[in-house]
């Protein structure tokens, strides 16, 4: 995977600009002749940077060149549609639409976008759901040290650990530590140990007594 590392200057640019990191790898991907996935989330994007000036009738403006000009982001995958026709889509635009999909599916459970949660004996509760920059960044790691190439399943058990946590009303592990965490040393994965080994998981009944927001 290409670093997603940003230089100190453009990340203060960005924030002082009101925009997200979103924006900004979206901005990579027109730069980068990458096909965007047509979907509301996307054309919100192009509105809001078309109205900042960064995008003029779907092409970069001098701005949008000045603010991506190092950018680094441009790892291209390949993905299925839902009519099934596999399309090559820039990566940080996939993480955007995944991490829609992770919120949705949350809420259709839920009636919430977020869930929080402690750990019993704790006080501290923790956001099951990261943000899609860190869900980027964890996802980049895992593909590229487990050499993934079906996005399509990735996408589904993520999925599906939404679906048995809240079945189970126990939301950990917490999504970020679901996809990848080092543990004494060592790089362990969950989502991996479920795409490789789906039947495994287990249906259980559902109830919920989280805080949810």
């Amino acid at each position: 995977m290409n670093d997603m590392n940003l230089d100190d200057r453009t990340y203060v640019e960005i924030l002082e600009s009101g925009l997200l990191l979103d924006h900004y790898f979206l901005l990579c991907s027109i730069k980068n002749g990458r096909t965007l996935v047509n979907t509301k989330r996307i054309k919100g994007f192009i509105n809001l940077l078309t109205k900042k000036g960064y995008i003029e009738n779907n092409e970069l403006t001098e701005k949008g060149f000045d603010l991506v000009q190092n950018c680094g982001f441009a790892e291209v995958i390949t993905v299925p549609t839902e009519q099934e026709k596999q399309v090559q889509v820039d990566f940080g635009t996939w993480v955007a639409e995944l991490h829609k999909k992770l919120v949705d599916k949350i809420y259709s459970l839920t009636s919430s976008r977020q869930v929080r949660t402690r750990i019993p004996g704790e006080k501290k509760m923790y956001s099951f759901l990261c943000g899609s920059t860190d869900l980027g960044k964890v996802l980049a790691k895992v593909i590229k040290l487990y050499g993934i190439k079906n996005y399509a399943k990735i996408e589904t058990t993520l999925l599906r650990h939404i679906d048995n946590c809240a079945k189970a009303n126990d939301w950990f592990p917490l999504m970020q530590y679901y996809i990848g965490k080092t543990k004494s040393g060592t790089f362990l994965s969950d989502l991996v140990t479920d795409m490789d080994n789906e039947e495994d998981i287990v249906d259980t009944g559902f109830k919920s007594n989280q805080k949810l927001i």
